[in-house]
């Protein structure tokens, strides 16, 4: 996969593009399913810890308060600047058609980029699957046998449905747990490895800034004549960068 086309399925993945203003309808339905997912938990958390107090909470719902609420706002942070997101990939796309012969000289960074991506994807798959991912699911399986040894003590998240401490309560919270889980994975992911993508993207893109001025630039500099185009083209590539 092309490294600007990585770097734009990280951000599809992850659901911080603009589906509505392209027209695909069925993808705005999910991603307003993803927004909430992920911000009712904070409600929820917080509800738990009225309901259970601050003491309980501490054994179930609050550890998980922090990385919710950070998961969220970072993924609204980033969704509502998705279309200068687009404008910066266009950019980034006009940039790579010109000078293809210098940026070839900097492929391992390119490169890099793409292995840094399957790196996270991969951690992430593995971290969420046995951490947050295998519990609910294991609640759910649990339920459908029949069992009342469940492996974890779910706080009671769903009491705010008048549904007493049951197994259907476990169903439930497993059920919810999973879809948190999934829509959180591919917002994590998303959010790492678009935002460390665009950073290699700049770095690179300083770096071969960097490379014209010592091996190209320098010596129109030096010649009167062609002294004042030079700059000029400095100039446009320092404001395309600062872009």
């Amino acid at each position: 996969m092309d490294p600007l086309d990585e770097l734009t399925f990280s951000l599809k993945v992850g659901g911080f593009w603009d589906y509505y203003s392209e027209g695909i309808y069925h993808r705005v339905i999910l991603q307003i399913f993803q927004h909430f997912m992920l911000h009712i938990s904070i409600f929820l958390n917080i509800y738990s810890a009225y309901i259970d107090g601050f003491k309980e909470s501490m054994n179930s719902t609050l550890p998980f308060f922090a990385p919710v609420l950070t998961l969220s706002f970072g993924h609204i942070a980033l969704f509502i600047r998705n279309n200068k997101i687009k404008i910066l990939l266009k950019s980034f796309k006009d940039m790579m058609e010109h000078q293809k012969e210098i940026r070839s000289n900097f492929n391992n960074y390119y490169k890099f980029a793409i292995k840094y991506s399957k790196i996270i994807r991969t951690s992430l798959i593995l971290i969420w699957s046995f951490f947050f991912t295998l519990p609910p699911v294991l609640e759910l399986v649990y339920y459908l046998i029949g069992s009342d040894n469940f492996p974890v003590d779910l706080p009671t998240i769903t009491s705010f449905l008048f549904i007493p401490k049951s197994k259907l309560q476990h169903c439930i919270c497993g059920l919810y747990g999973s879809l948190w889980d999934g829509c959180a994975a591919f917002s994590h992911f998303g959010f790492l490895v678009s935002n460390f993508g665009i950073l290699i993207y700049f770095c690179v893109e300083l770096k071969i800034f960097n490379y014209q001025i010592e091996n190209y630039y320098g010596e129109l500099l030096l010649n009167p004549k062609k002294r004042e185009n030079a700059l000029r083209e400095i100039i446009t590539r320092q404001q395309s960068l600062m872009k």
